[in-house]
């Protein structure tokens, strides 16, 4: 697998059943206090297990989980990362470290919220794009930090860190379910990932 693949598939309307291997995986998605989340982070999962077999023809179980220091999982025979938004799952497989982070697009809630996002550069072109074009420019640079954090395996998201700002990534705004998502990936691979729309 030379090129990253980005898997995207709509949260399933079912309830979780199976247990989810690794054990610890199970034990940390059952313990998830909230329905909603609980459910997105047992199908994103569940996305990984298909995007797995669809890639190296394997089963989750003929590989070895575990996780950072700072909570990041992690595999013995490739790299992976994990998001959802709004009904949405994504899953990123790489051979090499990878980020992916997936928003629907809308605007920040404040000018505040923007400013913590923005570098100083970014916040005069932000101010200088007609209204309509702002939300999508926001988004992406949120999805852009946050699968550069996930990448680098950072303890905590601090939007701000110009680390954030200086990594390779690849956006894409994509229309699903009548509903507008960015989708950014964070990689050292000099080749532009494929995505992979499940149905």
């Amino acid at each position: 697998m030379d090129t990253p693949l980005i898997y995207l598939a709509s949260l399933p309307n079912t309830v979780p059943s199976d247990e989810l291997y690794p054990k610890s995986r199970d034990e940390e998605v059952r313990a998830c206090g909230g329905e909603k989340t609980r459910r997105e982070k047992y199908f994103v999962w569940k996305l990984l297990e298909q995007a797995v077999n669809d890639t190296f023809q394997k089963s989750l179980d003929e590989f070895t989980f575990s996780r950072s220091k700072n909570g990041k999982w992690k595999c013995d025979g490739f790299a992976f990362s994990l998001a959802h938004s709004d009904g949405l799952l994504c899953v990123a497989l790489s051979q090499e470290e990878v980020g992916v982070d997936v928003q629907r697009v809308r605007p920040p809630k404040t000018e505040t919220v923007a400013k913590k996002i923005l570098s100083p550069r970014e916040l005069i072109e932000y101010a200088a794009l007609p209204k309509k074009e702002k939300a999508d420019y926001f988004t992406r640079k949120w999805t852009e930090r946050e699968s550069t954090f996930k990448r680098l395996d950072l303890p905590a998201f601090f939007p701000a860190l110009p680390l954030l700002f200086q990594s390779q990534t690849h956006t894409e705004i994509l229309e699903i379910n009548k509903k507008r998502y960015t989708v950014s990936v964070s990689t050292e691979s000099k080749t532009i990932p494929k995505i992979r729309i499940l149905h």
